[in-house]
This record gives structure tokens, sequence and C-alpha cells, in this order.
């Protein structure tokens, strides 16, 4: 019998301990893209002269997109941030967990930095979602 693949049921656990955001339970994603991450690159490659490739490892963030509801409750806590970092002139890293129980995934991912995000939404003929950039050192697979 196939699986669920609904998003619908995914838990996003947002943690900023400077700022006394403890486990914040993000809601009010937007209606076609919650979250999304860029591919990662593991690897650069180089081809010598003769032909022969040449690998290496190489450590890279994972880029992450939020996306919100224009009335999301959300919005507020990432607004707060936000401030902070701007009164304050300094990074305030956060963490974060993900679980996917359609999937029974769980991952964790440990000292991002929101790198850019809208204070206003766009205004249209409704108030449109809200894009957050969040770069990760780390996002692995937990336990679910």
């Amino acid at each position: 019998m196939a699986g669920s693949i609904t998003s619908a049921d995914a838990i996003f656990i947002l943690t900023v301990p400077e700022l006394g955001i403890i486990g914040h339970k993000v809601q009010g994603f937007a209606v076609d893209k919650a979250f999304s991450t860029e591919n990662k690159i593991y690897a650069e490659t180089m081809i010598g002269v003769d032909g022969k490739l040449s690998a290496g490892y190489t450590p890279n963030k994972t880029v992450m997109q939020l996306t919100l509801q224009a009335d999301s409750d959300s919005r507020s806590v990432f607004n707060a941030i936000l401030e902070a970092m701007q009164t304050s002139k300094k990074i305030y890293y956060v963490s974060a967990t993900i679980k996917l129980p359609a999937t029974n995934e769980s991952y964790t991912c440990t000292k991002g930095a929101i790198v850019s995000g809208k204070i206003v939404p766009d205004a249209a003929k409704m108030l449109q979602p809200i894009d957050y950039s969040i770069d990760w050192e780390s996002v692995r697979v937990a336990a679910f």
C-alpha cells in the first residue's frame, strides 16, 4: 500500500536562545510552498589536461527558503529576530527541527543565519506571502 506524501502535517520548530525564542512552532505557511532547500554542492571537480578527473569534498552551507502567508502569526517571530539584528548589529543564530510525519523523517538544522526577508508583504489583490532565506551550517537527518 502506498504511503502519503502530504506536507500538511509537517512540523517546523524554531529556536533562538539568545532572544528567548524556545521551541516556536512555525505556522501559517504559504499555500504552494512552505519551505525548500537548494541543491547542496558536495564536491568540486576538475579535469587535468590529460583528461583525468580529480574531485574533492567541500563543506557548504544549506540554503533554505521559508515562505509564510502575510497573516501568519510566525511573522512576528521573524520580525523580532530581524529587528534585534538591526538594533544590535549582530547575528542571532537560529536552530530548527523539522518533522515530516508523512515520510517518517526528521531533520536537525543548526547554526542558521536569517540572511534575507521582508518586513512588509507585497500588496496586490491580496497580501502576498513572504520569503525568508536561512543559511544553515548543518542540516542532518535525525531519528524520528
